[in-house]
């Protein structure tokens, strides 16, 4: 195993509990939130999202459950993550809350590719909207925009 990375981030707000520790020529302790941690022998760059605001009046918030429940993330507008699997929300968002005049585009490959989502208000249950022929959009998004 490769134990070697270039770039390593980390959402703080990720709402799990631990801290991710790693060694290096030195050893380094990050307390950061995580949902599971790694311990690469080097990494050269740590990237940590600032945590969305606790209140938000223009944004949206998304949930790994149905019906606005289970792990949350928030982000206000002008917010683009054009690979969620680096915060590890890629394909699982399975309810959005959306919040003033905030649009959420959600796209079911990296980069703002694949099919698109445009939602202007909250859906409590992302499987009752089809996708294709014979999909739904629940845990299907990999990329999001906030406009």
């Amino acid at each position: 195993m490769n134990n070697h990375f270039r770039l390593a981030v980390f959402a703080a707000s990720f709402l799990l509990m631990g801290t991710c520790a790693w060694a290096g020529a030195h050893h380094h302790h990050y307390g950061v939130p995580y949902s599971g941690c790694y311990a690469p022998q080097h990494i050269e760059q740590c990237v940590i999202l600032p945590p969305p605001s606790a209140t938000i009046d223009e944004g949206v918030c998304v949930y790994d459950r149905p019906n606005f429940q289970g792990y949350s993330q928030c982000w206000g507008i002008g917010t683009e993550a054009s690979n969620l699997g680096l915060s590890n929300w890629g394909d699982r968002i399975a309810s959005v809350r959306v919040f003033g005049r905030a649009r959420f585009v959600g796209n079911t490959a990296p980069n703002f590719l694949g099919d698109d989502l445009i939602l202007e208000t909250d859906v409590a249950d992302l499987s009752e909207i089809p996708l294709g022929t014979s999909g739904n959009w629940n845990d299907e998004i990999s990329s999001l925009r906030i406009d």
